[in-house]
């Protein structure tokens, strides 16, 4: 009969190689991987009121229910309402001067990768944090009417960067 009094420095070796493979392959080489993404024409640095509005996209939320990463595949595929305009594949050097990175993998509402592209007005967009419904019947997404207008204007210039 297995004895595992007599194995526990096995067990324990084991436990120890598969727990740091785990922390390698989760932490480590992904950050490895983060630091060698080269800046190009692409990568977006924020202003002050640009790094605000994200900010505020991060506080209120909107990261849970949107994507920003187009993927190999889906490019100018469609979008929930619209067929065709969901833009190109996004690339990591979009992503460069992010931290953090917002890419995320949900997609409750639509992928905001390419949104100030398909959806470029300041009007618009005002009503639709007001009442998303109204514009998008049947969307989840809730009413941000709460939000000051230095918090929309903010959020609006983290938006335009989003092309």
């Amino acid at each position: 009969m297995f004895k595992y009094e007599e194995h526990l420095g096995y067990l324990l070796l084991g436990f120890l190689l598969f727990f740091s493979f785990a922390v390698v392959t989760t932490y480590i080489v992904p950050e490895i991987s983060a630091q060698n993404i080269k800046e190009t024409a692409e990568t977006v640095h924020y202003t002050d009121q640009q790094n605000a509005g994200r900010q505020i996209y991060m506080r209120e939320g909107c990261v849970w229910c949107h994507s920003q990463v187009v993927r190999t595949g889906e490019e100018n595929l469609a979008t929930f309402f619209r067929r065709g305009e969901i833009g190109s594949v996004t690339t990591p050097a979009w992503y460069a001067a992010q931290n953090p990175v917002l890419i995320e993998q949900h997609r409750r509402g639509p992928d905001l990768s390419h949104v100030w592209t398909r959806w470029p007005s300041i009007t618009w967009q005002k009503m639709h944090f007001q009442n998303p419904e109204q514009l998008n019947p049947g969307t989840w997404m809730p009413p941000f009417s709460y939000l000051s207008d230095k918090d929309q204007d903010d959020l609006l210039a983290y938006l335009q960067t989003l092309r």
